[in-house]
């Protein structure tokens, strides 16, 4: 599929065309680690843990954020079953004390 996407792309020659097909791909790849059971991490929103996350960094927390909140998910992370795969990278929020 990727090679029908990329053959698909340069013919026709549209940007748009080759985002849609590499997209398909994509959620076909994500489909296929799922079944075989790796889960995507979800960060956002959660309290940073350097068991899961790798920290690429951090800024004020503003509004209702709180310390050492995940506001952004640079990379996502995976697991399968209990076992990390790749940390999540992250920024987090931090307060001061």
């Amino acid at each position: 599929n990727f090679d029908r996407s990329l053959d698909s792309g340069r013919k026709a020659g549209a940007p748009e065309d080759l985002l849609a097909g590499l997209d398909l791909v994509h959620k076909q790849f994500v489909e296929a680690l799922t079944e075989l059971g790796v889960e995507r991490m979800i960060a956002l929103g959660m309290t940073f843990d350097p068991s899961f996350h790798e920290a690429t960094g951090m800024v004020p927390a503003s509004g209702d954020q709180k310390d050492q909140q995940v506001i952004y998910d640079e990379r996502t992370g995976n697991r399968f079953r209990d076992q990390l795969l790749r940390p999540a990278r992250v920024v987090f929020a931090s307060r001061p004390d």
